[in-house]
């Protein structure tokens, strides 16, 4: 590795123990920029994703420091041009969860349905919605993919019309601000700018 390079990771190990020590449990679930195959969409921050940035740079982190941010949910449509019914699949088959025929999904709520690490690849999705008589109510779902294998997902099913007016809501991709590192071999100054996680 040359002289430069090692000066390039060691802004990178600086940058990034910031990054975890200044946000703790708020970056757990946190958008960030997916820069994996050439895409770049928002994806969530586990905690198995920042506990390994915590080893590979030698930082130190507190996950119990501040609240996680909340968790993003299915991607649906949560008011169309016709009225949809939510439906939870378990392995793509139903498995006797749904919502009534409503007109719109008004909030939505995600919890990790694991505990003491067990399916923490499981998630709790739980829907505030409206029909179009106004009634409300709310249906929860399992999301994600159990310790079994299982994997649940939603399918939404449109009475009509399936074009979408209002869309879930992106999760926020995180906001940090450039990071100036100097280094210690040389003095030299290296402005970081994130611009997110790569596997």
């Amino acid at each position: 590795m040359t002289a430069f390079n090692e000066k390039l990771t060691r802004a990178a190990q600086g940058a990034t123990c910031r990054l975890l020590d200044e946000l703790g449990a708020g970056l757990i679930y946190a958008g960030a920029a997916s820069l994996v195959a050439g895409g770049a969409g928002v994806v969530p921050i586990t905690l198995g994703a920042a506990a390994l940035m915590t080893s590979e740079y030698g930082c130190t982190w507190d996950p119990n420091q501040g609240e996680p941010s909340p968790l993003p949910g299915p991607d649906l449509c949560w008011e169309g041009a016709s009225t949809f019914q939510v439906i939870g699949l378990q392995n793509g088959a139903d498995y006797g969860s749904a919502t009534p025929v409503i007109k719109k999904i008004t909030s939505q709520d995600v919890q990790p349905a694991g505990s003491g690490g067990n399916n923490a690849g499981l998630f709790l999705v739980t829907y505030s919605w409206a029909k179009e008589g106004g009634a409300t109510g709310t249906t929860s779902f399992f999301s994600g993919q159990d310790d079994s294998g299982n994997v649940y997902t939603l399918d939404q099913v449109f009475t009509g019309d399936p074009t979408c007016i209002v869309p879930s809501p992106p999760q926020p991709p995180l906001d940090i601000p450039p990071y100036e590192h100097t280094d210690p071999v040389d003095g030299c100054k290296i402005i970081v700018s994130y611009k997110g996680f790569a596997d």
